[in-house]
């Protein structure tokens, strides 16, 4: 019969690994990257609700623009933007 060791597992998990390559370039790059990396993001999301905004406008003015078209077509007269 063979008996069961009990594996150390406290050791373990604190023990650390030798296989794993450690990036850390210490606490003041890691924030600086934070920070580009909020900077951008802030850009990024006023690009986009810039964006959104413009189609917004766009394709309102269409519609207005096909209603005037629209009441021209039909033949009345003093068709106006309202």
């Amino acid at each position: 019969m063979t008996s069961i060791t009990a594996f150390p597992r406290e050791a373990a998990l604190n023990r650390p690994r030798k296989d794993v390559v450690s990036f850390d370039r210490g606490p003041t790059a890691a924030s600086e990257d934070d920070r580009q990396r909020g900077r951008v993001n802030l850009f990024a999301a006023i690009a986009v609700v810039l964006l959104i905004a413009a189609g917004w406008w766009l394709v309102n003015s269409f519609v207005a623009s096909q209603k005037v078209q629209g009441c021209y077509a039909s033949g009345t007269r003093y068709c106006s933007l309202i």
